[in-house]
């Protein structure tokens, strides 16, 4: 799968500006590519890593650069079934079933 920041945020149903975001705040969620017209290609493992922070984000959980250090390597580890368990700073932890956070990402037309 290969997405753009647009496609991502239309799938996911959030902003954009959110997605632009988590990738600056990042340090491994990187395009793979800009196609004709700049767009910033994705592949599956910054697409997972993206569709977790919105479950987490649903599930009342702030991203914030930590968190997203803590699902990176998950999202980068090829694991896509099962569930997870992040900690937030220390607080109560979320479970993320991994499959349902990439299911909730539709091929689009890019």
């Amino acid at each position: 799968m290969h997405f753009t920041v647009a496609t991502l945020a239309r799938s996911l149903a959030v902003d954009e500006s959110t997605v632009r975001t988590w990738v600056q705040i990042s340090k491994s969620i990187r395009p793979i590519s800009r196609r004709v017209g700049g767009k910033r290609v994705f592949d599956t493992d910054d697409t997972l890593a993206i569709a977790m922070a919105v479950s987490l984000l649903r599930l009342g959980v702030p991203v914030s650069p930590e968190v997203l250090a803590e699902i990176i390597p998950i999202a980068f580890s090829g694991q896509r079934s099962g569930s997870v368990t992040i900690r937030s700073n220390g607080a109560a932890s979320v479970t993320i079933d991994l499959a349902a956070a990439l299911a909730t990402i539709k091929e689009q037309p890019q």
